[in-house]
């Protein structure tokens, strides 16, 4: 089987993600990956065991906006991927280009990986969901990574038949680097910090595990604000 990887995305996690999937996936199959010049981790991609291949997207809303118009990037990108005759698509992270890189090779299945059913909360969530929903509707399989969320995926129009679940693995983004040895009964919350990550709900059971052992510790590392939970925090 030969699977185009494709990930477009610029930071975050989806970099490591793709690249331990790829990994793994090669191992069982042919994998060509397709990804952003402007993805923070390429340089961690050049000890991959398959062909990458770097794509210009944008740099700006407005070439966001030019580019979904034009869609020049979006078909060159798209004849790319055809030359090296995937069986199907897997993209790993939602982008504003797939649900159009879907249409253009309409004729290979897709799997997308849905990362947040529930749609973040606020004006980007509507953004990010205005690019996401097409994508999931072309796509042959859906795939989640908790069976708690297929309820919400229902909701945004996917058929059961469609959906498919998976646990994230682990990813070896840290191999080769030593790490300090964690102390005990710490626990750690790393992500961003917003209201949708739950943190209210974080914090007053820490207090709880706090009661049984006075010695824990909790860590919050992330971007963001912590002022919504100061009262909490102390």
């Amino acid at each position: 089987m030969k699977i185009a990887l494709i990930y477009l995305g610029r930071r975050g996690a989806g970099g490591p993600l793709s690249l331990a999937l790829g990994r793994a996936l090669s191992e069982r199959a042919e994998v060509a990956a397709f990804l952003s010049t402007r993805q923070e981790t390429l340089p961690a991609w050049r000890s991959a065991p398959f062909p990458y291949h770097p794509v210009n997207t944008f740099s700006n809303l407005a070439g966001l906006a030019w580019s979904m118009v034009a869609r020049r990037g979006i078909r060159g990108l798209a004849a790319r991927i055809r030359e090296t005759r995937p069986d199907v698509l897997l993209f790993t992270m939602v982008h504003p280009w797939n649900a159009a890189l879907q249409d253009e090779l309409a004729s290979i299945p897709s799997v997308v990986m849905v990362h947040d059913p529930r749609p973040h909360p606020g004006l980007v969530g509507k953004i990010v969901r205005h690019f996401e929903d097409p994508s999931l509707l072309r796509a042959a399989r859906c795939m989640l990574f908790s069976h708690s969320l297929i309820a919400d995926l229902y909701a945004r129009g996917v058929q059961a038949g469609r959906i498919s679940v998976a646990p994230l693995g682990l990813m070896d983004y840290t191999e080769g680097q030593v790490l300090p040895a964690p102390r005990p009964q710490t626990i750690l919350f790393f992500g961003r910090i917003t209201p949708y990550k739950g943190i209210e709900i974080l914090l007053p059971a820490f207090e709880q595990v706090q009661h049984q052992f006075p010695q824990a510790r909790l860590i919050l590392a992330g971007s963001g604000s912590l002022l919504p939970y100061l009262v909490a925090l102390h």
